[in-house]
This record gives structure tokens, C-alpha cells and sequence, in this order.
């Protein structure tokens, strides 16, 4: 087994790759080269290869600081996940990082990706996440996932003529309503123009926003980036005066239907922290029967110590 770095060049053979793999949209080229772009990082994998045949992959986003070089692998300018997809080869366990002496990195794994999640993790810097296994029946979904509290609010909405709806159509209501909420919450915006470039991924990658309308007006929304196995509830915003008419849930519950119905094995709620944000922590618990460990990794080389040390003196 041999691990190496790869740039551009080698991206069809990762899509290859990734195309008989399970995986994320997180994962794909064509994600991570829009952030990229954005926040002005060089982007690279790390491949595992054997006989010519790529056996697992890690996207790394690289940024120089000063002599030190930092290799990030989700939780990274809004990727919520990075880390090794693998096909599983038996010869994988023995694999490390071929860092530079000078270099760092970190990584936070797919929950559901397995192989690698327990290797030189750092459980201090874990966190959790719900996901919903939408391998089974949308009945089941509804009745064994969705908690009563939940099911209740979705049906108050449907009463109150809450709709819902998706796609290219909705952008500017959603942009409009998430860039209003960050902005109430003292929190940093991502840009129009990087919403566009996300919502113009199509195939391999794909970012849908929903918006819930209450008479007429756009209320609440939710951004879904999803592919061929994996959907992630990326974003999400409510309006400040229209809370309460379960907008929130019926957009969750229609997000759920949705990347059931495109194919995707599970559906991710993105990041739980029950201490730092309890109301959030519960409505996510609303929607599903199973929080999970996203798994984190870190490892500096010597070179790199020495230079943060000298740096912070």
C-alpha cells in the first residue's frame, strides 16, 4: 500500500473511485474545488493506492501560516465532514500520512465511514451528530424517528397552509431569509455568489434549498447538499416573526422525503452539542433514533511543533 498526495490531475480517478464507494458530498471534487475557490486554500487528496487501484481517499484543504503548512479535512469554512472513504481492503490498517516535516492535520471523519474513525482520534474534539437510516419504509421513518412532539408540529403546519417548496426557484427567498438570520445572530455569512456556485453543482454533488411559505411569505429555509448515498441538512434559517407554525419541522420532514426519494441511504442533521445549544440539540433529536460520534483526528509533525512554539513566544 502507498499513500500519496494528488491534485487536479488525478480528480477523475477519485470520481471513479468514489462512484462504487459509499460516500458524501462532502467528499467530491467538484464540493470541496468551490471552497476552494472561495477561501483561496490549494486542495488535494490523499490516496491510498495498490496495484494501480485506489483503495481509500482523504480531501485536504491546504493553508500556508508563515513556515507551517495546515491540512484541514472537514469542520473547514462550513465542510461539515472530511476524513478517509475506503473500499474497505484488508491492507489499509497499517497506512499513515505522508505529512511534510513542517505540517499538520486534523480531520473529522463521516460518522458512518468506519475504517478509519478510531485511528490517532483525539476524543476531546468529538462531537455528535443524529442521523436517520432512510433505508426503511417512509412509514417507519415517520412513525419510529419522528417524535410525537415533532409529528404534531408538521401536521399544525399542514393545518395552518404552511407549504413548502424546492429548487432554483426558491434561491433568493432562502438567501434573502439565511443571510437575515446570520446577520441577527452575529454570525459569519457565506456569500451569494458561493451559495450560486453550490446550487449550480448538478450530478456527482447537489445543493437544493427549501423554503416554507406561510401565507404567501417566505418563512423559514434549509439548505441540502446531498449525492448518491449521503444528505446533510447543510443550512437552515427562521424568520423572526413567524416562528411557531412548525415551518421548521414540515421543512425538516419534506428534507427527509426528499433525499429518500433521491436515493440517499441517510439522512444527517449536522452537529450537536446538547451542553452549548440545548434548544437546537432537541429539535434535532426530534428527527431521529440515532446520535453518533463524529470522529476526530489530529497529528502534527515535529518541525510543526517547534514552529508554533517559537511562534506563540
Amino acid at each position: 500500500m502507498k499513500t500519496r498526495l494528488i491534485g487536479e490531475d488525478g480528480f477523475d480517478s477519485v470520481r471513479h473511485f468514489l462512484r462504487g464507494v459509499f460516500s458524501s458530498p462532502t467528499h467530491w471534487p467538484e464540493w470541496n474545488l468551490v471552497v476552494s475557490r472561495h477561501y483561496d486554500t490549494r486542495f488535494m487528496y490523499f490516496v491510498i493506492e495498490s496495484g494501480g487501484h485506489i483503495h481509500a481517499i482523504c480531501p485536504v484543504h491546504e493553508v500556508r501560516d508563515g513556515w507551517r503548512k495546515r491540512f484541514h479535512s472537514g469542520q473547514f469554512h462550513y465542510i461539515p465532514y472530511g476524513g478517509w472513504i475506503s473500499d474497505n481492503h484488508p491492507g489499509l490498517s497499517e497506512v499513515s500520512y505522508p505529512l511534510p516535516v513542517n505540517a499538520m492535520i486534523e480531520s473529522f471523519s463521516l460518522p458512518q465511514s468506519g475504517l478509519f474513525s478510531t485511528i490517532g482520534s483525539v476524543t476531546g474534539k468529538c462531537f455528535n451528530t443524529m442521523v436517520n437510516d432512510l433505508r426503511r419504509e417512509e412509514e417507519e421513518i415517520w412513525s419510529s424517528c419522528i417524535d410525537a412532539k415533532r409529528r404534531n408540529m408538521i401536521r399544525k403546519a399542514c393545518r395552518c397552509g404552511v407549504s413548502v417548496l424546492y429548487g432554483t426557484d426558491v434561491s433568493d427567498d432562502f438567501y434573502e431569509l439565511y443571510s437575515t438570520a446570520m446577520a441577527r445572530n452575529g454570525l459569519t455569512c457565506l456569500s451569494g455568489q458561493f451559495i450560486k456556485e453550490m446550487a449550480d453543482l448538478k450530478g456527482e454533488v447537489n445543493f437544493v434549498p427549501f423554503v416554507a411559505y406561510l401565507n404567501g411569505k417566505p418563512s423559514s429555509a434549509l439548505g441540502l447538499v446531498y449525492d448518491k448515498d449521503y444528505a446533510i441538512y447543510w443550512l437552515g434559517a427562521t424568520g423572526q416573526e413567524s416562528a411557531g407554525f412548525g415551518q421548521g419541522e414540515f421543512l425538516q420532514w419534506e428534507a427527509i422525503r426528499f433525499s429518500k426519494k433521491h436515493g440517499c441511504r441517510y439522512y444527517d442533521l449536522c452537529y450537536t452539542d446538547r451542553e452549548r445549544l440545548p434548544r437546537i440539540y432537541e429539535f434535532k433529536k426530534g428527527f431521529s433514533d440515532k446520535e453518533v460520534i463524529v470522529p476526530y483526528y489530529n497529528h502534527k509533525r515535529l518541525l510543526y511543533k517547534v514552529l508554533s512554539k517559537f511562534s506563540k513566544e
